[in-house]
């Protein structure tokens, strides 16, 4: 059965814009902020990855939203997830909170130098120059929950298939990673709406829509080209959702999400993309009312400041404030990410004295 996320501390390894950097998480809202380049969406990959920490699906998910995915190109696509390419030390993430954890990967680039594991696999890593920007034609990933025994398994990746071996499990599965660069008419937003059908629960949604687009009457799934996709009914007939605008269809995208996230998390990056700024304060109304239903922790990431501002606004007008924490992402004098939290206090501390910190 999958555990309930609650993430309050986090710890990061040797992945992706990451050398080390170890992060504190509020049990509700988290906003993370700052400039291009300083590692909002490799956080939010690093999080992502670490919700399924014995599950190899979630690689092959975070190479997808890179644009990295042909099977055949695999081997040379995993060594750019290691910081600076450093495929001879492992990636390690360490969370802490309701569900307590270490997850280690360790990557080879042939049969021949692969890394030997004992029991528990505790592996000798030759960290060598040699095994830095080398194609990775296996790793190791290990799951070691506090307590309990640990896990692991072995993908061995090959020109025409994926070759996987060892104890691989869903973990957290009541979680959602959107992106701005997934595309409409994906399953995943048919499958959730489909199920909100069952529980009964489509009436909530439809109305924050008309907030929004007042003539929209109710959603319902049509049929394309073979496919189901979303569609709204509107007074003068049923149109699909993408034809009212990509902000419209962003929206129910979320809220789904938020739905199929219970007891979960829902990480957005770039979550203010495709609204309008007098849009902003009611989307963070919408989103935290669902998130609290549900019972989601929110990872969030933007670069707008005027987004960040009318969030804290919602926040404070639903009382909200001690569940959140702000993490502006910036970078030390060796150009490395490291994280400043900001409580709710000191965010809108900021914001009252016209202090910028996005």
């Amino acid at each position: 059965m999958p555990q309930t996320v609650k993430y309050k501390s986090f710890e990061i390894n040797n992945f992706l814009r990451f050398e080390n950097i170890k992060l504190e998480f509020a049990g509700r809202v988290n906003l993370i902020g700052g400039r291009n380049a300083t590692g909002k969406t490799s956080l939010l990959d690093a999080i992502f990855m670490s919700l399924g920490p014995a599950n190899p699906q979630l690689w092959m998910n975070v190479l997808t939203r890179k644009g990295l995915t042909p099977l055949s190109q695999l081997d040379s696509s995993i060594k750019y997830l290691f910081n600076n390419l450093s495929t001879g030390r492992k990636i390690g993430f360490k969370v802490r909170g309701y569900h307590d954890f270490d997850m280690e990967v360790f990557a080879s680039s042939s049969p021949e130098t692969s890394s030997s594991y004992d029991s528990l696999g505790q592996a000798e890593l030759d960290t060598s120059p040699k095994d830095t920007n080398r194609d990775v034609t296996e790793f190791t990933q290990v799951y070691s929950p506090v307590g309990k025994p640990k896990s692991q398994f072995v993908v061995k990746l090959k020109p025409s298939a994926i070759e996987l071996s060892g104890e691989s499990q869903s973990v957290f599965n009541n979680s959602v990673y959107l992106s701005p660069f997934q595309s409409f008419y994906q399953d995943n937003t048919v499958q959730r709406f489909s199920k909100l059908v069952e529980e009964q629960k489509v009436t909530p949604l439809v109305n924050v829509l008309q907030q929004t687009h007042p003539d929209i009457k109710g959603l319902q799934l049509i049929t394309r080209a073979n496919l189901p996709i979303l569609a709204a009914e509107l007074t003068h007939g049923v149109y699909p959702l993408s034809l009212l605008g990509s902000g419209v269809y962003k929206l129910t995208e979320i809220l789904l999400a938020a739905s199929d996230s219970n007891h979960g998390a829902l990480l957005i990056d770039e979550a203010e993309s495709g609204f309008h700024y007098s849009l902003y304060k009611n989307f963070w109304k919408t989103l935290l009312s669902f998130s609290n239903e549900y019972s989601c922790q929110l990872f969030i990431s933007s670069h707008s400041w005027e987004f960040i501002k009318q969030g804290a606004q919602a926040i404070d007008e639903l009382e909200f404030g001690d569940g959140f924490l702000y993490n502006r992402l910036d970078v030390d004098s060796e150009a490395k990410p490291k994280a400043v939290p900001y409580s709710f206090k000191e965010l809108k501390a900021s914001i009252d004295s016209d202090i910028e910190i996005r």
